[in-house]
C-alpha cells in the first residue's frame, strides 16, 4: 500500500465518531406546540371537551408541570362565546375547572370568562388549556401564563397562611369517600398529597375544601382545588409553594370527574396529606 493511502486509511479509522443528536421525548403534536406557544385565537367551538384532541381553532394550551399551580388568562377581542379552563394529568381525560374559582384581576369578581380582561385560575393538572364550550361569533385572543401562587389572586395582597415551619402533620385516610372529612379544623397549608384510586374501572376525584368539614355539602360546595384520578391511578404531588386554606382544610372523594357529583367512589380512595 502506498504511504499516502495508508496515512489516509489510518486517519479515517481513528477519526471521532459523528455526534449523537439527542431528541426530547415526543408528545402529541397539540401538546408539543403548547410548550412554546401560549398565545392563540379562538374562533370555533370545541366539540371534544372531555378528550385529548380538540376541534381546530377552539383551544389554547400550556403546561404547568408539578410545581406551577395557577394560570393567568388574558383575553382580548370581540366575541360571543363561552371560554372555560380545563386541566389534565394524562393528556387523555380533560376536566373543566369550576368557573366559580376564576378571579378577574381588574375588579376581583369571580365567575366565567366573558369579554376582555385578565383572570387567575387555580389548577392542578400537568397541562392546562382554555377552550370554547359554546360559540356564536367573533374571535378571542387568548394568552396563558402559568405561575406558582401562594394562595391569592395575581396582584392580591395575600400569601401563605402564617403557620410556623413546613410539614408538621400527616392526615392519612385509607377509605376516603363522599362524606367530607376534616384534615385541619383551622387555617393551614397543604404541602403534599399522595393518593390512589384502587378501583380498576372507575374514575375518582378528590376534592379539597377551604371550609370546615361540617359545612361542606359534597356536590354543592365548590372545592378550593381537586385531584382527578383515572382508574387504578396513583399520584404523588408536592407543592413548591404550599396550597393555602384560610378557614380550614377538608377533603372528600366522589366517583367520576364531575365536581357537581356526590356519588361515592366505586372503591374508597387512599390519601395522605402533608400539612401544617
Amino acid at each position: 500500500m502506498k504511504p499516502l493511502l495508508l496515512l489516509l486509511t489510518l486517519s479515517l479509522a481513528f477519526a471521532d465518531p459523528p455526534p449523537t443528536t439527542l431528541r426530547p421525548p415526543s408528545l402529541p403534536p397539540f401538546l408539543a406546540s403548547s410548550l412554546a406557544q401560549q398565545t392563540g385565537q379562538i374562533t370555533a367551538l370545541n366539540s371534544n371537551l372531555a378528550g385529548g384532541v380538540p376541534s381546530p381553532r377552539s383551544t389554547v394550551f400550556t403546561t404547568t408541570g408539578p410545581t406551577l399551580n395557577t394560570l393567568a388568562v388574558s383575553v382580548e377581542g370581540s366575541y360571543a362565546a363561552t371560554l372555560v379552563v380545563q386541566s389534565t394529568v394524562d393528556n387523555v381525560h380533560w376536566y373543566t375547572v369550576p368557573s366559580s374559582s376564576y378571579t378577574k384581576l381588574t375588579d376581583g369578581s369571580t365567575g366565567a370568562i366573558a369579554g376582555a380582561g385578565i383572570w387567575t385560575v387555580p389548577v392542578t393538572g400537568m397541562y392546562e388549556r382554555v377552550t370554547c364550550s359554546a360559540y356564536t361569533s367573533g374571535s378571542a385572543a387568548v394568552t396563558l401564563i402559568p405561575f406558582a401562587s401562594s394562595g391569592g389572586a395575581l396582584g392580591a395582597a395575600t400569601g401563605t397562611v402564617g403557620t410556623a415551619g413546613g410539614v408538621t402533620t400527616a392526615y392519612v385516610n385509607a377509605s376516603l369517600s363522599n362524606s367530607a372529612a376534616a384534615v385541619k379544623a383551622s387555617a393551614g397549608n397543604v404541602y403534599d398529597v399522595t393518593c390512589a384510586n384502587p378501583d380498576a374501572s372507575s374514575e375518582a376525584t378528590i376534592e379539597i375544601f377551604n371550609v370546615a368539614a361540617g359545612s361542606v355539602t359534597v356536590g354543592t360546595t365548590t372545592p378550593a382545588w381537586y385531584i382527578s384520578l383515572a382508574p387504578g391511578q396513583r399520584q404523588n404531588l408536592s407543592f413548591a409553594v404550599p396550597r393555602s386554606c384560610g378557614t380550614a382544610i377538608s377533603i372528600a372523594a366522589v366517583q367520576g370527574h364531575l365536581l357537581s357529583g356526590s356519588t361515592a367512589p366505586a372503591t374508597a380512595v387512599n390519601v395522605c396529606v402533608g400539612y401544617n
